[in-house]
């Protein structure tokens, strides 16, 4: 299984970092609401991970992962061993400038042309992503899984063509092995990466029943404690 590399660029797109900027984001929004309301964390994609690590370190009252990176790498970054000694690497070396500039077309071009992204997505968009990819720690993700006691939704479609159905079952797996992350788990035919587009009407259904009853749960736990 990939292993952490030690010294890399970006330091703030760290798992740990994302997590604490995530929760200045939500404090930010709720600071002059009282009671604090409850908090539900929805991570798409790339996501997942920065949500599950937030989820894993302050209680939350439920957490929704659409199409999430999982917990180990999969087919769009060339599975395990291609992330490990070329997806990786070539994400890291497009954050230092000599390299960026003879590699970027080359990444923009695998982006684009293989993977799918939209023709209009600029270079500094992407420039996101490789950030991103270069701070996958999927061994920091499985165990933040792991530690999350919270309810989750899990959706993805089978015909997803960045991330095959046997990596999202991986993720399910590891959510559905302790009770408290139950949750609707949803997985359709069709509707490739995007199914916050393509399963909009499925997908707010199954939100909106659900948000209610977690914020039904949360009400009787707080009655209870009072």
């Amino acid at each position: 299984r990939p292993q952490p590399v030690p010294e890399r660029v970006w330091p703030e797109w760290a798992l740990p970092e994302m997590a604490s900027a995530l929760w200045r984001a939500v404090e930010a929004a709720t600071a002059d609401l009282s009671p604090p309301p409850p908090v539900l964390l929805l991570g798409h994609s790339i996501g997942g991970h920065p949500v599950l690590s937030a989820a894993a370190r302050r209680p939350v009252a439920g957490v929704v992962l659409l199409a999430p990176v999982n917990v180990t790498p999969h087919r769009a970054l060339l599975n395990d061993t291609g992330f490990r000694w070329i997806v990786r690497p070539l994400c890291l070396l497009l954050g230092r400038p000599p390299w960026k500039a003879a590699l970027g077309g080359l990444a923009e071009a695998w982006f684009k042309r293989v993977l799918g992204f939209p023709r209009g997505v600029s270079r500094a968009e992407l420039e996101w992503v490789h950030r991103r990819v270069a701070w996958l720690d999927f061994a920091a993700a499985e165990a933040d899984a792991r530690a999350l006691r919270a309810p989750v939704l899990h959706a993805f479609a089978r015909d997803d063509a960045l991330i095959q159905p046997g990596k999202a079952m991986e993720l399910r797996r590891v959510l559905d092995a302790c009770a408290a992350r139950d949750g609707p788990r949803l997985d359709w035919p069709s509707g490739g990466h995007n199914v916050q587009k393509t399963r909009a009407q499925e997908l707010a259904t199954a939100l909106t029943e659900w948000v209610a009853r977690v914020a039904a749960a949360g009400e009787r736990t707080s009655a209870s404690a009072s």
